[in-house]
């Protein structure tokens, strides 16, 4: 199974950190591009295309490239599956498979 940088990266490096300051930034770039290089993902927003591209740091041919309100969306939704119990530990939802 092939799973492209955007996914490992939403699943495995994204955190409330990345995903704040990625969506401030998203809302505030009104031109050009801005990148930001993180563990093992690098990620480009460029306003003048409508993109967002998400690089492996270890594998420079592996990238995904999504329309930047698509990349809005799932970390929008990435931060809706994260919750927070009582205890202020932090889980991710994880969808049983049917039976």
């Amino acid at each position: 199974m092939n799973v492209s940088p955007l996914d490992e990266f939403l699943t495995g490096e994204l955190n409330d950190f990345i995903r704040t300051q990625l969506l401030a930034t998203i809302e505030q770039l009104q031109t050009g591009q801005r990148y930001f290089t993180y563990n093992t993902f690098n990620v480009l927003l460029d306003v003048e295309s409508g993109t967002a591209t998400v690089e492996d740091e270890l594998d420079v041919d592996r990238q995904s490239t999504v329309a930047l309100d698509d990349f809005r969306k799932l970390l929008d939704e990435a931060r809706a599956a994260t919750n927070t119990d009582s205890q202020g530990i932090k889980s991710k939802s994880v969808s049983k498979p049917q039976a």
